[in-house]
């Protein structure tokens, strides 16, 4: 009888003794998943600054693009002059595929798609 009760206390022992680990390695991945969100977030932040930057950027040499087009629209510009700058459009457009515009939100101050 005193083996058997001894057998049981031990088995109770174990039983907690997992129970108090499977406890801790909850709470350590729950430090870790919130660890892990909080530089998921901060990531994003510098995504979206980044995205928001790059697409500024591709903004400004469109209007400039724009502009030059603009001015040399009554010049006979030689063909390879021509063949550069539709060239340098061509790049330009595949940057800005690159960039995805942000979602348009209804009623709201979008951004013009397309820079970005």
């Amino acid at each position: 009888m005193l083996i058997l009760a001894a057998i049981f206390f031990l088995a109770l022992g174990l039983l907690g003794g997992i129970a108090l680990s499977k406890t801790i390695n909850e709470s350590k991945i729950m430090r870790t998943v919130a660890e892990l969100t909080t530089a998921l977030e901060a990531n994003t932040r510098t995504v979206e600054k980044i995205r928001v930057e790059v697409t500024g950027k591709i903004g400004e040499l469109t209007a400039s693009i724009t502009e030059l087009r603009r001015q040399l629209e009554n010049v006979q510009l030689p063909p390879a002059a021509e063949a550069a700058l539709v060239a340098h459009e061509a790049k330009l457009k595949e940057l800005d595929d690159v960039i995805p515009d942000p979602p348009q939100v209804p009623g709201g101050d979008n951004p013009p798609a397309g820079n970005g």
